[in-house]
């Protein structure tokens, strides 16, 4: 399925949702198998360990997010809400930052389509606007909000 720029319909997000959630709490991340080679004098000559090392959550043309992706990013947006939501709000949540992470990644294609460059003066001006905007102008105290919001 190909995700497009309208909006899930309320039955996939539903069924997207809940499979997120069951592989975000449920799923083991690496399963092992080993084989065996013999050789003609029944030697065990070598032994491989094969390792699912991501599973893909969802895929954007060339752009996926694993599911440790999203782990990742979810635990970063929960790290920042006091209180950290349960139950349905939990569910809703997850819900809303799945289809942020694909509006993302739509908007990312689009960028690229359409050539879209942003040099590194705009985004210096924008981290020294955010800087101002939330008096952390000292480099140290800068650091350390990006340390507690996961960011750094």
């Amino acid at each position: 399925m190909r995700v497009g720029i309208q909006r899930i319909s309320m039955r996939v997000r539903l069924i997207l949702v809940g499979a997120v959630l069951a592989a975000v709490t449920s799923m083991t991340v690496a399963s092992q198998e080993t084989e065996v080679v013999a050789s003609q004098e029944n030697e065990v000559v070598a032994s491989q360990e094969r390792q699912v090392l991501e599973t893909i959550l969802v895929r954007v043309n060339d752009r996926i997010v694993t599911v440790n992706d999203f782990k990742i990013r979810l635990q970063q947006e929960l790290g920042q809400i006091s209180p950290v939501p349960q139950g349905e709000e939990l569910r809703d949540y997850t819900e809303g930052l799945f289809q942020t992470m694909i509006d993302e990644m739509l908007m990312l294609e689009r960028a690229a389509d359409k050539r879209v460059v942003v040099d590194e003066k705009a985004v210096d001006n924008a981290i020294d606007g955010l800087r101002e905007q939330n008096d952390l102008m000292d480099d140290a105290a800068w650091e350390a909000a990006l340390e507690s919001s996961g960011m750094s």
